[in-house]
């Protein structure tokens, strides 16, 4: 700081601000997580139906 002053230097200074989160926001916590869930179930469903026989395969 004395070096600063002496040589007429701006002193810079910087902060930084951390917030702490007790739980992590994790993807299933999103309208994408939502969105990606309701497609799954969507897939896991006609799986289900292909594998009873109810939907052919193409040929």
């Amino acid at each position: 700081m004395r070096a600063a002053v002496l040589n007429e230097l701006d002193i810079h200074s910087s902060r930084s601000v951390i917030a702490w989160m007790k739980n992590r926001r994790l993807v299933a916590d999103t309208d994408k997580g939502a969105q990606l869930k309701e497609r799954i179930a969507d897939l896991e469903q006609l799986l289900e139906a292909y594998r009873r026989g109810e939907i052919a395969e193409k040929e």
